[in-house]
């Protein structure tokens, strides 16, 4: 395995949140694409049917997206290879103007604000104590 889970050690509640985030569409900067989006768990993770993924504001982006399944296998990341990380893969889509546009104060001010999260991240960090 190329992952090292000892330091993101697999929790349900960790699982529950990532789960939540990762249909979550106020997380871009249109308030609608999400990772869930593109990603179509009825496509095997894919955006099938599309020679280039959409993302806000219905761009178009230069790659379709890639299946997500066993990435705790992986030891390269995105079509591109822009990463080597599995921790800094998600920032590429969630930063890019193209896909997400997210803002990370924005992404944090709402969950803030947003009772489910709080309890998501409360829960959270009373199993890692």
């Amino acid at each position: 395995m190329a992952y090292d889970l000892d330091n993101n050690p697999l929790t349900e509640k960790g699982f529950e949140l990532g789960k939540k985030l990762f249909y979550e569409g106020r997380l871009a900067s249109d308030g609608i694409v999400s990772c869930g989006f593109c990603h179509e768990q009825s496509s095997a993770f894919t955006h099938h049917g599309h020679s280039f993924s959409h993302g806000v504001d219905d761009n178009i982006g230069t790659r379709n997206t890639p299946p997500i399944q066993n990435l705790a296998f992986q030891t390269v990341y995105m079509w591109d290879g822009a990463t080597t990380h599995l921790d800094l893969q998600p920032i590429i889509p969630f930063t890019s103007e193209i896909e997400m546009n997210g803002n990370f104060t924005n992404a944090i001010n709402m969950m803030k604000a947003d009772a489910t999260y709080q309890n998501y991240l409360l829960k959270l960090f009373q199993m890692v104590k």
